[in-house]
């Protein structure tokens, strides 16, 4: 017992000790029906402005689950230029199981550094990003479509810890 409450206070530990950020929000594929869907995105720093970044997406019957890096490319007042690639595996509702895989880029704009927005947010760890990405899946899409499409997102993040 005393190892496991031993493990328990180092995990904790650990957790606060690194930083991470959960970012939410929708986006759209226009080639696919639906093209609405939901995204929630867990990323943490591996290196100066690199991020592992997770993401699951959900639409349809489709639900897609990758892994990848992101990377700063630029930062201009409140805002950042970010490149990204992911891979991972996608789903459907008739039970084929697939590769997924994704690239594009993206900004990110701190909430505090937006007029009017300030009034709301006054910490540089929240705010609000959008993404354009090109998907290409081994299983078709609700629709029955394949091929490379492109996709939009627009979320809000708030980063935890240091």
């Amino acid at each position: 017992m005393k190892k496991l409450l031993f493990l328990l206070v180092s995990g904790v530990g650990l957790l606060s000790a690194q930083s991470y950020t959960v970012s939410v929000g929708s986006g759209i594929n226009a080639y696919a029906t639906p093209s609405n869907f939901g995204y929630m995105s867990f990323s943490t720093p591996i290196a100066e402005n690199s991020y592992s970044i997770t993401t699951v997406e959900m639409y349809g019957n489709v639900a897609r689950l990758r892994t990848g890096l992101a990377h700063d490319l630029a930062t201009t007042g409140p805002a950042t230029l970010f490149a990204l690639a992911d891979l991972g595996v996608a789903t459907n509702g008739n039970g084929n199981v697939g590769v997924d895989f994704s690239t594009g880029s993206g900004i990110r704009v701190r909430g505090n550094g937006v007029p009017f927005v300030n009034r709301w947010v006054k910490t540089d760890k929240a705010g609000f990003l959008w993404t354009t990405l090109l998907h290409k899946s081994a299983i078709s899409n609700p629709d029955g479509s394949t091929g490379v499409q492109p996709s939009f997102t627009a979320g809000v993040y708030l980063t935890f810890g240091k």
